[in-house]
């Protein structure tokens, strides 16, 4: 069975009254294959995310929700409509948690550098040569980085963690280090809150220092 118009005015009241702007969802009636009866889903208009409910023949409210606290999708039985408009009251606070969190994994794919890792493999160390040059290359970004208005925590951090991949060229592989070493700059800046312009100057400094060696 479908929900009465009263019904849906009723979960149109509490979009409105949550803050959501109602234009920002889709309310269609569908027939369930579960059920083999009209359901009313009510979409997220950017994401993926809803929230279905069937009422059957004895009055039972079949729910389904996306996101839940804990998992993509969770269903529930309701035995009243007032319990119903409570799951919903909740799945909308659930909603915004999940379009307002920042995605920093998004940001960190984003903040990530199109660097070309060369002569570089899962194996091989570094040659004591090798870990020389390396040391060069920092103390040179170090000097550059100082060209860059950055704060002095993001400025002492940089340092530090640059000062341990020298040390850290003297024992680990090749892919580990360059790994690591793009990891904890990108680290830096994310957490670190640099801005935009100063992490393009920081990558152009690194690009700058290390191409043709490990990074192109």
């Amino acid at each position: 069975m479908q929900l009465l118009k009263s019904q849906k005015v009723g979960l149109y009241d509490l979009i409105s009254n949550s803050g959501f702007l109602p234009s920002m969802f889709t309310l269609q009636d569908y027939q369930d294959k579960n059920f083999g009866s009209q359901s009313t889903k009510i979409s997220h208009r950017h994401t993926l995310f809803y929230f279905s409910v069937f009422c059957s023949q004895n009055q039972e409210f079949y729910l389904e929700w996306s996101p839940s606290d804990t998992m993509f999708i969770e269903k529930m039985e309701s035995h009243t409509w007032e319990h119903v408009t409570l799951v919903f009251m909740e799945w909308l606070t659930l909603l915004r948690r999940e379009i307002e969190v920042e995605d920093k994994w998004q940001q960190l794919k984003a903040e990530m550098p199109n660097f070309k890792i060369i002569n570089v493999n899962n194996e091989g160390n570094f040659s004591y040569n090798e870990v020389l040059i390396i040391g060069t290359k920092i103390a040179l970004l170090k000097e550059k980085l100082k060209e860059i208005p950055l704060t002095a925590t993001q400025a002492e951090a940089l340092n530090q963690k640059l000062d341990y991949c020298v040390e850290l060229s003297k024992s680990a592989s090749k892919f580990d280090w360059v790994s690591y070493f793009l990891g904890v700059i990108t680290n830096i800046i994310l957490t670190l809150s640099v801005t935009p312009a100063h992490a393009h100057l920081i990558w152009d400094a690194i690009k700058e220092v290390f191409n043709n060696f490990l990074l192109k």
